[in-house]
């Protein structure tokens, strides 16, 4: 493991499926485009990866690609939302 890896990557707390809530799916995906954020902002895209994106969130990489494709499909998320809002 690299040593960024587990550097102030912590998951979100009562989001997670250790919390015995399972989240629909249209919260499921908010919750990972709100934790993505910080995680790429902090790290960049290069330095970001899955199993980072999945560990802020609290949940595993295949909860992450269950609601998208791979990495860049979140990222691309974001930067759609980020566009909404600057348009509001």
């Amino acid at each position: 493991m690299r040593k960024r890896d587990s550097e102030e990557i912590r998951p979100l707390a009562g989001g997670g499926e250790a919390s015995g809530r399972r989240l629909r799916a249209p919260e499921r995906r908010a919750q990972l485009l709100q934790t993505a954020l910080p995680v790429f902002a902090q790290r960049g895209y290069v330095g970001t990866g899955t199993r980072d994106l999945a560990r802020a969130a609290g949940v595993t990489e295949p909860v992450l690609y269950r609601h998208f494709p791979g990495k860049a499909a979140l990222f691309c998320a974001l930067v759609a939302v980020a566009e909404e809002r600057l348009i509001e």
